[in-house]
């Protein structure tokens, strides 16, 4: 259960903070908001962890280096001439009737 705002019998929000059914404590929500503040500079730093990925990727290598890949898998498991859209529209057809 995540940390949330725990109703009271009248259907009303309580003011007290809870952590997986305990009671929070002044500890526990600056170990939360350390957390919380942690995992969003992660966020960013992961963000432009990525972009910079993104931006020095060479496309043609990775491409290169999985052609064999692509047509072992190819060879091992030819494509369908069709997408089976025909047989689940009969299944569906069979199951309404």
């Amino acid at each position: 259960m995540p940390y949330n705002d725990i109703m009271n019998k009248s259907g009303t929000q309580s003011n007290k903070k809870y952590w997986h059914g305990k009671r929070m404590n002044t500890l526990d929500k600056d170990h939360a908001h350390e957390w919380v503040a942690a995992w969003k500079k992660a966020g960013r730093d992961l963000q432009q962890i990525r972009i910079e990925e993104i931006r020095t990727a060479d496309t043609r290598a990775a491409i290169e280096s999985l052609d064999s890949a692509f047509r072992s898998a190819l060879l091992h498991y030819p494509p369908v001439p069709d997408s089976g859209l025909i047989e689940q529209q009969k299944l569906f057809q069979r199951l309404k009737q």
